[in-house]
């Protein structure tokens, strides 16, 4: 059973308010590409800055999942 964005929220937003970087990935496969991939490589840019709750919420809405990576290293607090 797929959750909903919102159903999940909750536990992303803790994730956030512990600075941990988030990026979108995808829930499943989709063509070529395997589930837990991250879309394009505009990800890169939370190697060094931390994704806003605006702004996750639009990139999941927009590429249609519910699942994140976390982003290791210094922008999480290594």
């Amino acid at each position: 059973m797929q959750h909903s964005l919102q159903s999940i929220w909750q536990q992303i937003e803790t994730l956030l308010a512990q600075n941990i970087s988030l990026i979108p990935v995808r829930d499943k496969q989709d063509g070529q590409k395997a589930a837990k991939t991250p879309y394009g490589s505009s990800w890169k840019q939370f190697q060094s800055r931390i994704v806003d709750k605006q702004e996750l919420w639009h990139m999941m809405e927009q590429y249609n999942t519910t699942a994140v990576a976390m982003v290791a290293g210094k922008v999480s607090g290594n």
